[in-house]
């Protein structure tokens, strides 16, 4: 366990920082490697995996290559729209000007949402929740988890009912967290 202590909040922010950079570039190579070994995985299993011995098993019974083809096409294709929505529809300017609370869209699944924490695993409650919680004269800052694309993003309806939600607004996942937290109330 990591149990240092730090003298000043600039070397919180300095932590943070170095962590946030970490993520960033994670999910970068990720996404590069990760197409690659896909489309070698899918290659296999289309060529090597779907044959008469493979289908023996419960888990793959009913598995047809068509299928398979589908299935991870409309992977692709959910992906794409959701991203797409993401990309169009939410905020990346930061207004520094305004009195804000941040609030970060945790990564889901997730263990500590869904083990530690289960009276929190509907985020959209936690957020409507805040935003009825603050101060009239603040808004709720909410930016979703760039780890999320991970897991091919939410669909748009959770972000559209977190839109919906007075005094919320929504931000894309670029905009730095260390942003919002030198200019959060």
């Amino acid at each position: 366990a990591n149990n240092k202590k730090f003298e000043s909040f600039e070397e919180i922010q300095k932590q943070v920082h170095g962590y946030s950079a970490q993520i960033k570039n994670m999910i970068k190579d990720t996404d590069s490697k990760m197409t690659r070994k896909k489309i070698k995985a899918g290659w296999y299993m289309l060529m090597n995996v779907l044959n008469d011995e493979y289908r023996k098993f419960y888990v793959n019974y009913g598995r047809t290559k068509l299928r398979v083809l589908i299935n991870e096409s409309n992977l692709i294709l959910k992906r794409w729209r959701r991203e797409s929505f993401i990309n169009k529809n939410l905020k990346r300017e930061l207004n520094i000007g305004s009195k804000f609370v941040y609030y970060p869209i945790q990564l889901q699944p997730e263990r500590t949402i869904l083990l530690d924490s289960p009276n929190y695993t509907n985020q959209i409650e936690v957020i409507s929740q805040i935003a009825r919680s603050i101060p009239i004269d603040f808004k709720l800052y909410v930016k979703e988890h760039p780890s999320q694309s991970i897991h091919n993003w939410r669909d748009p309806s959770f972000y559209k009912k977190i839109q919906n939600i007075t005094n919320v607004e929504l931000f894309h996942h670029s905009i730095s967290s260390t942003e919002f937290l030198k200019h959060s109330s």
